[in-house]
């Protein structure tokens, strides 16, 4: 993560740009970290059965259905 902000698509096909306070930025980089997340994975995605992660692009519904 470069800075504070992210850039977030919205359904109009529009991209916002939000501004992150310092503790999301905390977790937000613990999360990469963990995950060894590289620029061109995405960031929410999926966790297969085994437990390993998949950075695939998801639905926002499917995302909001997956178990914590």
């Amino acid at each position: 993560m470069d800075g504070r902000m992210v850039s977030v698509h919205l359904k109009k096909d529009k991209w916002h740009n939000k501004r992150l306070q310092p503790g999301t930025i905390k977790a937000v980089q613990k999360y990469i970290k963990e995950y060894r997340l590289q620029p061109q994975d995405y960031f929410a995605g999926r966790r297969r059965k085994d437990g390993k992660f998949d950075g695939v692009k998801i639905s926002e519904t499917a995302y909001r259905k997956q178990p914590c």
